[in-house]
């Protein structure tokens, strides 16, 4: 508000009942405020009629940094449409000043109240995004590699699945099943024109080249190896499914036998930008990837494949991993995706995490890693306390967290607590039906700790 009186006012009645309250005169320094890592505010008293960013301006800022954080609007006149209009935007409620005792007193309720939906929500938001990890949310979708030899380039998903060459697993329990004897291979690679991943031909000349090296090392022959690839496996031409499947690439390449990364020395067709093993490095979802295999396998079936005849193990390249578990510090195409992959990055470490328990070895690396950089792997912009929570939730299913030894409570003959699904769990903390032990809740303390 820039009003200094009516700030007065309001902070003599925060004060009164035992809440936190910070001020700010204008709309750079709440947005400022609401951006800093990790702060502790519950609800947001934002009046319209402020210079030199009006109110609704601000309120659209906040919801951008912030999509949960109660905001009610204050104006000193009731305008009916100005109100529906910031409802629209993602106001909470609004106030018709002069704010008085009583509105304070309702208010701090509804704050309370709202803050215990919140954890309620982040909880199950949690959940869902731990079991995901073992979810297909669309179907994981191979070919085999005589047939993507036998096409002499990339095709689309479409043009594929019309001849026939694809095949389809549309659970995860299918995928186990047909993964467990045929070794697969996730082809990982940058987009080298905007219509078409491949337009002449070279990352595909690598990927059968690459495939064939993999063969003689695996002893098997090209009849029974199959392949992903992105532009044949992820839906083209229908948005809805391809979003489902971009979702579900930490799993698909987390259940690849081996994982290739693609990354010949050329130029892009459309933006004319040099394309490498450096650039793939820095893209955002080439680095989701990357993490989604080195959880379930490490790198000793990750490779790297920059020209015909030399394809190398990651292994070879310490750098790749502390890049692969830095996804929000890529390169994005569109900003706004890296909200996209929160619950899918949430998942990746619980994942770890669960595997370090169960005495994996490979996993201990990463946990090194992600443990030394949290706040660049993790950023509180998009993460907020969703990382512990997680942390909480393995450790209540496991008895283990990122600071437990391997081995702690998963293994033959261990006790353990048996993860309930999010809708079970979510029962249980409502007190809706359910059983069994549920997370310890995060506290929400009285008046004291609540900061506005």
């Amino acid at each position: 508000d820039d009003d200094p009186f009516q700030a007065k006012v309001l902070r003599l009645l925060c004060q009164k009942h035992g809440y936190n309250f910070t001020y700010v005169g204008n709309g750079a320094d709440a947005i400022a405020a609401l951006s800093e890592p990790g702060h502790a505010y519950n609800l947001v008293l934002l009046d319209l009629n402020m210079q030199p960013i009006h109110g609704l301006e601000v309120l659209k800022a906040i919801r951008r940094i912030n999509r949960h954080i109660m905001v009610i609007i204050t104006t000193a006149q009731e305008d009916d449409l100005m109100v529906k209009t910031c409802i629209r935007e993602g106001a909470n409620s609004y106030l018709v000043k002069p704010i008085r005792d009583k509105d304070v007193r309702n208010i701090g309720h509804f704050a309370t109240e709202a803050t215990k939906a919140e954890v309620r929500r982040m909880r199950f938001r949690v959940r869902t995004a731990i079991a995901a990890v073992c979810t297909t949310r669309f179907s994981i979708v191979f070919m085999s590699l005589r047939a993507f030899k036998g096409e002499g380039g990339l095709i689309s998903h479409e043009a594929a699945r019309k001849k026939g060459l694809l095949h389809q697993c549309d659970t995860y329990e299918e995928v186990a099943a047909f993964i467990k004897h045929r070794p697969t291979i996730f082809f990982s690679h940058e987009w080298l024109a905007r219509d078409h991943p491949d337009p002449d031909g070279r990352q595909y000349r690598l990927m059968v080249d690459s495939s064939r090296h993999l063969c003689d090392l695996a002893g098997k022959t090209e009849d029974e190896f199959f392949v992903w690839v992105d532009y044949s496996s992820i839906p083209q031409k229908n948005t809805h499914m391809q979003r489902m499947s971009i979702s579900t690439l930490g799993v698909y390449a987390s259940l690849c036998s081996y994982f290739v990364v693609v990354a010949p020395e050329c130029q892009h067709s459309d933006t004319r930008a040099k394309c490498d093993a450096q650039s793939y490095r820095r893209r955002g979802w080439c680095r989701l990837e990357q993490w989604g295999h080195l959880t379930s396998s490490g790198t000793d079936k990750m490779f790297v494949i920059e020209s015909l005849g030399n394809l190398q193990p990651i292994s070879n390249h310490s750098a790749w991993v502390d890049d692969s578990i830095r996804v929000f510090e890529g390169d994005f195409t569109r900003d706004d995706d890296k909200w996209q992959l929160v619950d899918v990055v949430l998942g990746l470490w619980s994942q770890t995490l669960v595997a370090h328990a169960a005495g994996q070895e490979h996993v201990a690396p990463i946990i090194a890693r992600v443990s030394a950089a949290k706040a660049d792997v993790f950023p509180a912009r998009y993460f907020g306390d969703l990382v512990t929570l997680t942390e909480e939730e393995v450790e209540l299913c496991y008895g283990v967290g990122p600071s437990t030894g391997a081995g702690a409570s998963v293994g033959p003959g261990a006790t353990h607590h048996v993860p309930l699904s999010p809708e079970t769990r979510e029962a249980s903390d409502t007190g809706v039906g359910g059983s069994g032990r549920v997370g310890s809740p995060l506290h929400v303390g009285g008046p004291r700790s609540r900061r506005w």
